[in-house]
C-alpha cells in the first residue's frame, strides 16, 4: 500500500521524492530524512507498487530505490521505467548493501546514481537534489 508522508502536507513547492524500499526502518530512516530535506516522500514498498505510483498523474520528481525488492526487482523497474515516454526521465537514485555492479548497465551521469549503504542522510538529500538540478537545467544551446 502506498503512504504519503506523515509528516507534512503536499506542496506544489517541494519536489515529489518516490521512496521505493521494503525494511520498515530503513523507509523510516529515510522517510524522515528526505521530509526534513526538503522533500514530499510517497513510500512504495514493492516494484509492483512503485509502478502504480509512477503512472501517478504528475509522476515523481525523483525516485529513490533499493535493488533488491519484493515482485519486481529495481533493476526491472528501472529498465520498465526508462521504456515508457512518461516515466524514462525520470532520475533514480539506487541504494544498495550490493555491489553497483548489478546496475551498472543502468548507470546515466544525467538521470541515475547508485549509493551504497550504508549512507549518511546529507549524501542521499546531495543526491536528489543534484539530479533535479540536472534535470531542470535548460539544454545547451548550440551557438553555431
Amino acid at each position: 500500500m502506498l503512504e504519503s508522508s506523515p509528516f507534512r502536507k503536499v506542496s506544489p513547492f517541494r519536489p515529489r521524492l518516490l521512496l521505493v524500499e521494503d525494511h520498515p526502518d530503513t523507509v523510516e530512516f529515510m522517510q524522515d530524512r528526505l521530509v526534513g530535506g526538503g522533500f514530499d516522500v510517497e513510500v512504495a514498498r514493492t516494484g509492483d507498487e512503485a509502478l502504480m505510483a509512477l503512472l501517478a498523474v504528475p509522476p515523481p520528481d525523483v525516485v529513490v530505490m533499493d535493488i533488491n525488492l519484493p515482485k519486481i526487482d529495481g533493476d526491472q523497474l528501472v529498465e520498465a521505467m526508462r521504456a515508457d515516454l512518461l516515466t524514462r526521465d525520470i532520475p533514480v537514485i539506487f541504494v544498495t548493501a550490493d555491489s553497483a555492479e548489478r546496475v551498472k548497465h543502468l548507470i546515466d551521469p544525467q538521470t541515475t546514481i547508485c549509493l551504497e549503504k550504508p549512507l549518511s542522510s546529507k549524501t542521499l538529500i546531495a543526491a536528489a537534489r543534484s539530479l533535479l538540478e540536472r534535470r531542470n537545467k535548460p539544454p545547451k544551446q548550440d551557438v553555431s
